[in-house]
């Protein structure tokens, strides 16, 4: 009986009447075979059809046709201000070309928030600083030199790394830029502005009974990011102390380690900007990881520039991990990446157990009453492809268990009375037809099966089939009490649930504010164990990403019938935390895609059919 839907259904008693009668009827036949083949004959009628796609990779789509598809350090600066300073005040100014002179002088880079620049500019009374601070309008005819200078943030990486020296300031007073409330740290561009540089000039300010003083602490560059790297620690940041150890000592932690610390901190930063588009998220990380991308190639949008890097980096770097750790995505056009959750001790131990990368998907057809239709892939991200992963598949709703009387060990001695009975009327027909009482040993053989039919419907309504995992939305469930009284009343196994969360360091992912969601609770209906998330939509999959603290982190995803939906893959719907006895109760898969949304693309084209096969629910 399906107990997702009230009995005041049409047909809902009229086909349990049906059932019943039937597994009375057809009872010496099923009766008197092996209870187990029955269940594995029944079980081969259960199929699902998995499609076989082909999905190209990111790299095929590359703007710049080189056959590396890798960009190369570049690190000289294509332009450069050239400042004129007069007893101790600026005298002028002007833009200049990078020529091998300035060169063999060195130059010097500045990093700064552009706020703080602003502020010093206004306190030292400089009109034209306060307008060179400013944003550049474009004029028409140097459009071409404010692309060049766009172009230029793709290679800031190695602008600074190759400066003489790097100043480093902001507009707060006492600040040493060390501690990680400083504006100046909190900035997407100072990771590739300060990670590598030489040489670091310190600009402190301070007030004094004369006015405001600054002075210049000049340092090595490995001093001061030590500084930083311990102001991380103190403030839990293991993140940002990963990607200062990483410069310090190269090859300390690996690359995966310092490849998801780089992107995780680089995402934290961009949104503490409202900067939450992401629009230079790849430029500011091009030339931090081991293999850079073409600047031509870079500026198609923040999270197609990010999983650009991803999957030049591929050798380097599993996006596994970064899946495992984004929140629901706002927009419902983004795939699988979302707002990383913030690092904590205990939750940034994060292990991938599955390989994942960026791909392009491909076009396929939508076949339809009238026509085929080609789809495409509308504006977001690239989906993810998980590549050798297990997963779990999620009930639709509680059925009462029919084999109830077989899967419950306190029914062992009625089990057993039971099972004896028939093994003794077995016997008992035997010896009657031996002696001819053909009639005795027919009632006997008709008898039996029936009252061991009436007596497994009888069990079957007091129990569920508790096997695997189903998800129970608060709305119909209520509380954590409420949803066990009722679990409890209809199976008494039930009643008491462990929770899963509370003491185990359960990592916290932050819910959507632009998308509905919907809360509820993940039930083990075999171990009695429950898991509090929020998804935007009923999940009927999920997959295990990585091991994340002390448990299993999974991204809980809604697959559908890809000729109804405009859907490449599956969609994220929600990311959330198991025990590990998840891993235990999956099933081999070969690929599994995180996509994105499709749009209609030609309604006159026609292609063949995706490829499918066919594989057991088992």
């Amino acid at each position: 009986m399906n107990l997702q839907h009230p009995p005041t259904q049409p047909f809902h008693v009229s086909g349990n009447i049906a059932r019943i009668v039937f597994k009375i009827v057809t009872a010496p036949l099923l009766q008197w075979s092996p209870h187990a083949v029955t269940e594995k004959v029944l079980n081969l009628s259960k199929w699902q059809v998995e499609y076989a796609d082909t999905p190209a990779a990111v790299l095929t789509a590359t703007k710049s046709q080189d056959r590396a598809h890798y960009g190369v350090t570049g690190f000289k600066p294509s332009w450069v201000l050239k400042v004129v300073i007069k007893d101790g005040a600026l005298f002028n100014y002007n833009q200049v070309p990078f020529s091998d002179a300035i060169e063999a002088q060195g130059y010097t880079a500045i990093s700064y928030p552009m706020a703080s620049a602003v502020e010093l500019s206004k306190d030292a009374k400089f009109e034209r600083g306060n307008a060179a601070c400013g944003r550049t309008r474009v004029q028409p005819g140097r459009q071409a030199e404010h692309l060049e200078r766009s172009k230029e943030l793709g290679r800031l990486a190695d602008i600074f790394r190759y400066a003489a020296k790097v100043v480093v300031f902001c507009a707060q007073l006492k600040c040493d830029h060390t501690s990680l409330n400083c504006p100046w740290g909190n900035r997407i561009w100072t990771i590739p502005e300060i990670l590598h540089a030489q040489n670091v000039l310190r600009m402190t300010r301070k007030e004094t009974d004369s006015g405001i003083v600054t002075t210049i602490f000049p340092m090595p560059g490995h001093v001061f990011r030590e500084a930083v790297q311990t102001k991380a620690a103190f403030g839990n940041q293991w993140h940002l102390y990963a990607i200062y150890q990483n410069s310090l000592n190269s090859g300390s932690i690996p690359w995966q380690i310092a490849i998801h610390s780089l992107v995780v901190e680089a995402i934290r930063r961009d949104e503490a900007g409202n900067f939450h588009d992401h629009k230079y998220l790849g430029k500011a990380l091009n030339g931090l990881l081991p293999r850079r991308a073409h600047l031509d190639d870079l500026g198609r949008g923040g999270w197609n520039d990010l999983a650009w890097l991803l999957e030049l980096n591929q050798g380097f770097y599993n996006a596994a991990s970064l899946a495992a750790i984004c929140a629901i995505p706002e927009d419902s056009s983004v795939s699988w990446l979302g707002r990383p959750i913030q690092p904590m001790p205990g939750n940034e131990r994060l292990q991938a157990i599955v390989t994942a990368l960026p791909v392009s998907p491909p076009a396929f057809p939508v076949e339809t009453a009238m026509e085929t239709k080609i789809m495409k892939a509308s504006s977001g991200c690239p989906p993810l492809m998980i590549i050798g992963g297990e997963m779990i598949g999620l009930r639709s709703h509680l059925r009462r268990d029919w084999a109830g009387l077989y899967n419950n060990p306190i029914l062992r001695p009625i089990r057993i009375v039971a099972g004896g009975t028939l093994v003794v009327s077995a016997v008992l027909c035997l010896i009657l037809v031996g002696t001819l009482n053909i009639f005795p040993a027919l009632g006997i053989f008709l008898s039996v099966p029936v009252g061991h039919v009436i007596l497994e419907l009888l069990v079957s309504t007091m129990f569920l089939e508790r096997k695997g995992w189903i998800f129970l939305s608060d709305s119909e469930w209520s509380d954590v009490e409420t949803m066990q009284d009722k679990l409890g009343y209809l199976d008494s196994n039930l009643r008491k649930l462990k929770p899963w969360g509370k003491v185990q360091l359960v990592p916290k992912w932050q819910d959507p504010i632009k998308r509905p969601c919907i809360s509820g609770k993940f039930v083990d209906l075999e171990h009695g164990i429950y898991v509090e998330a929020t998804v935007v939509e009923r999940p009927n999959v999920l997959v295990p990403l990585a091991i994340h603290g002390n448990g299993v982190t999974c991204v809980l995803l809604r697959r559908g019938n890809r000729s109804h939906e405009k859907v490449f893959g599956a969609q994220k719907v929600g990311i959330a935390n198991f025990p590990p006895h998840v891993l235990a109760q999956t099933t081999k898969m070969g690929t599994m895609s995180i996509g994105s949304q499709w749009e209609e693309k030609s309604k006159t084209e026609v292609c063949c059919p995706a490829a499918s096969v066919r594989q057991s629910d088992h």
